[in-house]
């Protein structure tokens, strides 16, 4: 709250750059709308650390950091009963291990995929209040002949966090501040 941005932050550019996941994140069951109608679902966050890409956030900073980004999902790792159509997590995870069998997604442990070093697709895109915004539009599995794996190395300490562990543990003391908000604003949180 004290610190200043730096007015010449650049946008992470477009393309595919290696990237390391280093939050799996459960921020509980969260209030939206769909179509007009309110819905409460329960929602993950991966974060992920894109190495090579640094800046200067802060002005007061005299050393760059990794860039960061978050892509949110809807905790769901199942296809569709009707449809048959699959959830964007299954797709992202399927798009890293292949294709899963329903016995092996529905099992699956998220967990595995924190400090996976993958390569992470991003994009440009126009926001609501007319500013273009970077935002990873899907990832694929990390490949060492296109780009040498110890260069790739990993700054931030990783997260790993689910409301069922509660509230009093310390990985969520050691969660980044919006996150412990997020999470206290979840029905879960709430309840607590």
């Amino acid at each position: 709250a004290t610190k200043e941005k730096n007015p010449n932050l650049q946008l992470v550019p477009q393309g595919m750059h290696p990237a390391i996941i280093y939050g799996v994140v459960n921020v509980g069951t969260q209030d939206g709308d769909y179509q007009g109608r309110p819905t409460a679902s329960n929602k993950l966050k991966l974060v992920f650390e894109l190495p090579l890409h640094r800046q200067l956030y802060w002005k007061d900073d005299t050393i760059p950091s990794p860039s960061a980004m978050i892509m949110d999902f809807n905790y769901s790792v199942s296809k569709n009963k009707k449809s048959g159509k699959k959830s964007k997590l299954l797709e992202a995870i399927e798009s890293l291990y292949g294709p899963l069998q329903e016995t092996q997604f529905l099992t699956f442990d998220i967990s595995q995929m924190l400090n996976l070093k993958i390569f992470a697709n991003v994009i440009h895109y126009t926001k609501q209040d007319g500013t273009i915004g970077a935002k990873i539009a899907g990832f694929a599995p990390f490949n060492p002949m296109m780009i040498n794996p110890d260069t790739v190395i990993q700054t931030n300490k990783p997260m790993l966090y689910s409301v069922q562990m509660g509230f009093e543990c310390q990985a969520f003391a050691e969660l980044i501040y919006f996150f412990r908000k997020e999470i206290k604003e979840s029905e879960e949180g709430k309840a607590h």
